[in-house]
């Protein structure tokens, strides 16, 4: 409506009733993600050492489809891969399980590509196809199955772990440090709970609890040393 608005002013040169409307805020939802558990069941449902190797990758650094089908063997490093995504390329660590798993794929590879479907280097449907029916399998539900939950997932867990924005922001390749903030704020309830667990109010509050508890027992002791002489006398 806007661009027609836009279209007609300008052809006849009057003005524009829609600078004065504000559009309508676009109301904000929280991105798919995944739990550590969930995580664990999709990589222990993948016995095919290509399509382990695949997920493992994926939840070790949250790297993307696009990103997954590039690599290449010589980008193998001793604790990382070079990977080449729509941001350009970058360095991003890897675990030792991880790399162990690389090298294995590679060793089979008839090419410079580490991962390959029937008819050459892994395509980005193969890669969606290949999570979608391990996570199937690993009964996670939900309509949004595919490798960008599982990076979703790495994200929001490394912040979890007590990772920090700016090397979250560095290993997922984000341009800018406010899609990498979103991750946080999908760690709100467990922030929430952390807080419940080990704020110091509740440990002062402990104290007085216990603090009430022996001036009782104090209250108590003496009543019966009353008693007794009272008995006595």
């Amino acid at each position: 409506l806007r661009t027609f608005f836009r279209f007609i002013c300008k052809r006849h040169r009057i003005p524009d009733p829609m600078d004065i409307i504000n559009p309508p805020r676009r109301s904000k939802t929280l991105m798919a993600t995944l739990e550590s558990g969930e995580l664990m069941r999709i990589l222990h449902s993948a016995q095919d050492l290509r399509d382990r190797a695949i997920l493992t990758l994926i939840v070790d650094n949250g790297m993307r489809a696009g990103e997954v089908c590039s690599l290449l063997k010589h980008n193998i490093k001793q604790e990382t891969v070079v990977v080449y995504g729509k941001t350009g390329w970058r360095e991003v660590p890897i675990s030792e399980e991880t790399r162990w798993l690389l090298l294995q794929v590679a060793a089979k590879s008839p090419d410079e590509h580490v991962f390959h479907g029937h008819k050459g280097p892994i395509t980005r449907f193969c890669i969606y196809r290949t999570v979608r029916k391990h996570m199937e399998k690993a009964g996670i539900k939900g309509p949004k199955l595919g490798p960008h939950r599982i990076r979703h997932g790495f994200g929001k867990n490394y912040l979890m772990e007590g990772g920090d924005l700016r090397s979250l922001q560095e290993i997922m390749g984000h341009t800018d440090i406010k899609t990498t903030q979103k991750y946080a704020a999908l760690n709100l309830t467990d922030i929430i709970k952390k807080h419940r667990k080990f704020s110091p109010l509740r440990a002062v509050h402990a104290a007085a609890q216990e603090s009430l508890f022996d001036t009782a027992q104090v209250v108590r002791e003496a009543e019966a040393i009353v008693n007794e002489a009272k008995k006595e006398g």
